[in-house]
């Protein structure tokens, strides 16, 4: 599922995306600010913001592959010092001379691309969230993951289950060193414990149209509705998660099981 997101992630240029429309609200920011100078010269500039959008797209180091269409960057952060120099440049470039304002303005810029980065984080997020739970579903609907189920395996584990579940949190997926090792160890130790089968529509097409005495048995349905969308909010929260959660439910078992 991380893997998934990071590569739309990367293929998109989302957190360039994400960068520019910062940039782009900050050029236009300053444009505003000097306008409101006692300045004739400052009065008569036009169009500054794309002057300074184009500047700070500099900083970012653009790549053309193919055509201007296809334009990325390869950068995906920049620095307060790098924007406050490059609007220096383009304020004295375009005639303002006004060295204590311009001083200012740098200022105020700063203060206010931190606010930008921060509403720019929470975006970003969303994004992710929102293509974290896109995957999610479909992983839940093709593997047919019903938590209802699956937690009422968990409760009928038969004692070699348990240990080969216990051995596999325990050993193996304690070295896992990245969030995908440990879901991967963890999505092998419930295979083997025959918790979980990760086939494409393992309880076939029929699962979603549950048929009793010749006709549609809706609470069923309803049922196996309500457990995937239960597995689609408990996925979401990573493996992670859930790889801490039952690490203390074994440690408590162990220790209930010394007393």
């Amino acid at each position: 599922m991380s893997s998934c997101v990071q590569l739309i992630q990367k293929l998109a240029n989302w957190r360039q995306k994400n960068l520019i429309l910062g940039l782009q609200s900050l050029s236009q920011y300053v444009e505003t600010q000097v306008h409101e100078w006692e300045d004739e010269k400052a009065h008569s500039l036009s169009n500054l913001h794309q002057s300074l959008q184009g500047a700070f797209l500099q900083q970012l180091t653009p790549v053309i592959g193919g055509s201007h269409r296809w334009l990325s960057y390869r950068r995906s952060e920049i620095t307060v010092a790098e924007l406050t120099s490059q609007i220096e440049a383009v304020l004295l470039h375009n005639g303002v001379n006004n060295k204590q304002g311009i001083a200012e303005l740098c200022q105020k810029a700063g203060h206010y691309f931190s606010r930008i980065e921060v509403e720019m984080r929470f975006r970003f997020r969303r994004l992710t969230h929102i293509s974290a739970l896109f995957f999610t579903v479909m992983l839940v609907v093709v593997f047919q993951l019903d938590a209802i189920e699956i937690i009422e395996k968990g409760m009928n584990l038969t004692a070699p289950q348990q240990q080969v579940l216990s051995q596999a949190i325990q050993e193996t997926c304690s070295i896992a060193s990245s969030e995908d090792q440990q879901l991967l160890c963890l999505a092998n130790a419930l295979m083997q414990s025959n918790m979980i089968s990760f086939t494409v529509l393992p309880d076939g097409i029929e699962y979603y149209v549950p048929i009793s005495h010749g006709q549609l048995d809706v609470f069923t349905l309803i049922s196996r509705l309500f457990g995937l969308l239960c597995s689609v909010v408990l996925i979401s929260l990573g493996s992670p998660f859930w790889f801490e959660r039952l690490k203390s439910i074994f440690v408590l078992k162990e220790g209930l099981k010394i007393k």
